[in-house]
């Protein structure tokens, strides 16, 4: 017995759905099997990307926010970061500030100066030490982007807060 013998002597427990893809002899309609396959593939796809459209972006964003926290110290790179997570990089930058609201190396500056602001409390280190410490090799580039941040050199913050 096969299958198109099953569904020809198939009581009313054959779904309707198939039963509109025989034909009037009981055979199967190959072009109602086609439009049916057309449909069920649309459906699909269309709940794939319903459940890719569930999953926010702002998740991905916020891990992509925690990598950075946890690795400000590193070389922390666009391209890396692309890889890690595997999306494109003008994706990243373009999410990232939608989501977080600040583009990805404002954020990572953000970060880095932070906790150089900790660091600088502890008079025995350099600020050369310092930039190292939080991802720069650059003492010089350091200082500019602190100020960026800050509005006041590391030296300036440095006697600001051993004045207070």
């Amino acid at each position: 017995m096969t299958v198109f013998d099953t569904w020809r002597t198939a009581g009313p427990e054959l779904l309707p759905e198939w039963r509109k893809l025989l034909n009037t002899d009981g055979s199967l309609s190959l072009e109602a099997w086609r439009e049916q396959l057309g449909s069920d593939l649309s459906e699909l796809a269309r709940a794939c990307q319903a459940g890719a459209n569930r999953q926010p972006d702002l998740n991905i964003m916020k891990e992509i926010a925690k990598y950075m926290e946890q690795n400000y110290h590193l070389e922390v790179t666009l391209q890396d970061i692309s890889e890690r997570f595997y999306l494109s990089r003008e994706y990243i930058s373009r999410r990232f500030k939608q989501e977080m609201g600040e583009n990805v190396f404002d954020y990572l500056a953000r970060i880095r100066v932070e906790k150089a602001r900790l660091l600088l409390q502890n008079p025995n280190l350099k600020i050369t030490q310092i930039a190292e410490m939080v991802g720069y090799d650059d003492e010089k580039y350091f200082s500019k982007v602190f100020k960026k941040v800050m509005g006041v050199s590391p030296n300036q913050y440095r006697k600001q807060e051993g004045e207070g």
